[in-house]
């Protein structure tokens, strides 16, 4: 069995690194690795050479960042667009209960005038009519503002999603680079962002972006939701 030369500060199943055709090898004891009892080396020991895949590591550097930035993109845009529409719900709000008083007002102002004549009895009921279906207009935007504020409930659910994905992508970034370098292979796992640019699913100048709703829900469908 060729000479393995230890390395300091490694798990307990890498033994070390050996050289191979000028190429440094991690050498790993998979019965440690498995959590199996550590048998001592014979020459009946079998070594076996294990390569791993460049796409793993184009995971751990560009996709998986890549994910993680666009999802955090769409939760802080998703929060942004939430609050716009609450600010923008209690405004109509206070709009409606004021033309409710308004509305009131003109009853009262109605109701305090006399018709004289036939012709003016039916402008009268007219008008009186036109306060009703104001009324009823009123009345289904507010529960229109109603129907958006419950709706906003669904932003809750996503962002919460959102939030785990993203750490269930940390957790898969972490422990890829703890494979990738057990092969000793240098893993660059910092998320880089040009400053001159918008990085995100409404990023028109990136062709890999996403730019519409039903990009974000294929994304989101590629992680199971």
């Amino acid at each position: 069995m060729m000479k393995i030369t230890p390395v300091p500060q490694t798990p307990d199943f890498i033994k070390g690194v050996i050289n191979l055709r000028g190429k440094v090898i991690p050498v790993i004891d998979l019965r440690l690795r498995f959590g199996m009892n550590e048998n001592g080396y014979t020459e009946r020991t079998c070594s076996f050479l294990s390569t791993l895949d460049p796409s793993i590591q184009d995971i751990v550097e560009h996709k998986i960042p890549d994910s993680g930035n666009r999802l955090e993109h769409i939760l802080e845009m998703t929060e942004k667009a939430a609050i716009t529409t609450l600010d923008h719900v209690e405004i109509m709000q206070g709009r409606i209960s004021h033309e409710m008083e308004q509305l009131s007002g003109l009853r009262r102002l109605l109701g305090g005038l006399r018709a004289v004549g036939d012709s003016a009895g039916k402008k009268l009921d007219q008008g009186a009519q036109a306060l009703d279906a104001m009324e009823t207009l009123i009345n289904e935007n507010r529960l229109d503002l109603d129907t958006i504020l419950l709706a906003q409930d669904f932003h809750d659910l996503s962002s919460q999603i959102i939030q785990k994905i993203i750490k269930l992508l940390k957790d898969m970034e972490l422990k890829l680079v703890s494979l990738i370098r057990t092969f000793g292979v240098k893993a660059d796992t910092c998320r880089q962002k040009e400053d001159a640019e918008l990085y995100g699913p409404a990023h028109a100048a990136m062709e890999s972006a996403v730019h519409s709703q039903d990009e974000v829900d294929s994304l989101l469908a590629e992680f199971g939701f």
